[in-house]
């Protein structure tokens, strides 16, 4: 026990944690990836990756790998839909780990 807190607690925040990260890195890993081959299926001029999946996925945690995406490739980089939404998403993930960190404190 630390500090009154059971360890089977501390335990149990340690698995959350860790999927969570996970989850965030998969993501982002993931869109960076999207990112890449939608920029080369264009330079093919091949059937390309919607923006919406691209959007959807900065929304649901890979906004960060949506942005170092763009700016690695140079990919949407001229869109305005994506210079707006994926710092938002990036902003909105950031606030809500913050908050998730400090209830586990």
């Amino acid at each position: 026990m630390i500090s009154g807190i059971p360890d089977y607690v501390i335990n149990n925040y340690r698995i959350v944690n860790i999927g969570i990260i996970i989850y965030y890195l998969i993501m982002n890993v993931i869109n960076i990836l999207l990112f890449k081959i939608d920029k080369s299926k264009a330079m093919k001029n091949q059937f390309r990756i919607s923006e919406r999946r691209l959007i959807s996925l900065c929304v649901f945690g890979g906004g960060l790998g949506g942005s170092i995406g763009m700016i690695a490739f140079k990919n949407k980089t001229g869109n305005m839909k994506f210079k707006i939404v994926i710092p938002i998403c990036i902003i909105i993930h950031c606030i809500t780990l913050g908050c998730f960190i400090v209830n586990q404190l």
